[in-house]
């Protein structure tokens, strides 16, 4: 088992310490006070797929396609966009049920 901190600059709060069991590392930062335990990154990935399923199941959007691609004859990439904003979408080409093109306004629904 080991502890150390750091901090990463004399104007800065934010402090690393490390528990260490069996090999296994588990950092805590403190920053103001405040606890945060960060997760790896397929678990970060994991929590936000989880959250939007949650959040935006059955959401619907209508938007224009643009830089429609596909990648390997595997993957669909297309930017779904509106006179504000671009959403950037993928799929497996498998799952598309409609051939895209440059332009088409579409209809989306779900996660």
């Amino acid at each position: 088992m080991f502890d150390f901190s750091i901090n990463r600059n004399p104007y800065d709060n934010l402090e690393l310490s490390s528990n260490s069991y069996e090999g296994q590392g588990d950092y805590e930062y403190y920053e103001d006070g405040i606890r945060i335990h960060p997760v790896s990154v397929t678990q970060f990935i994991q929590d936000c797929n989880d959250c939007f399923r949650y959040e935006f199941n059955g959401a619907v959007v209508d938007g224009e396609v643009a830089e429609f691609k596909t990648s390997q004859n595997k993957w669909v990439f297309f930017s779904l966009k509106d006179n504000q904003s671009t959403l950037n979408c993928f799929l497996p080409l498998s799952k598309l049920s409609v051939e895209l093109e440059d332009g088409m306004k579409i209809r989306v629904q779900g996660c």
